[in-house]
Formats: structure tokens, sequence, C-alpha cells
């Protein structure tokens, strides 16, 4: 089952395709993004999205219209504690 492709975050850039996931910001990153984003935030974690990933865990709840940050999630086990 592939995955649905994810689009950039940013404002004017929603039609370019995410190429990273940045974690500490919680938003997708398309190239034209990169570069500024990395120079801006250095200390920041890109995980690079591509064909094998699965899906990128957000820290919110993702069932429709419940957009809830969670506290506590175990991401090796895909599970709350």
């Amino acid at each position: 089952m592939e995955c649905e492709e994810k689009k950039c975050s940013s404002k004017g850039h929603d039609k370019f395709k995410a190429i990273f996931y940045c974690h500490n910001c919680k938003i997708y990153i398309c190239k034209n993004c990169e570069v500024f984003h990395s120079n801006l935030f250095q200390d920041h974690h890109l995980k690079e999205l591509n064909k094998d990933t699965k899906e990128i865990f957000t820290g919110f709840c993702q069932k429709e219209k419940h957009n809830e940050e969670l506290e506590f999630f175990c991401k090796t086990h895909n599970e709350l504690p």
C-alpha cells in the first residue's frame, strides 16, 4: 500500500511535493524551502521522505476533526504506554 504524497507546509508552496519532515517544527518541507529552513534552524532534525517512508508520527491525533496533541506515544511499538 503506497502512502499519500505529502505537500509542503509553507504558505504558497502547498502545491509542491514535500521531501523532508521537520520533527522540531512538525512541518513538511519542499526542496525550495529546505536550504532556507536548514540555515535558519541548524539544530533541527529533518527526516527525508521517500517511497519507503510509511508515515511520520506528528504527535497529533490523526482522527478527523480531532487535532489534539498526544502526550505519550511509543513510536517503536506504535502504541500508547
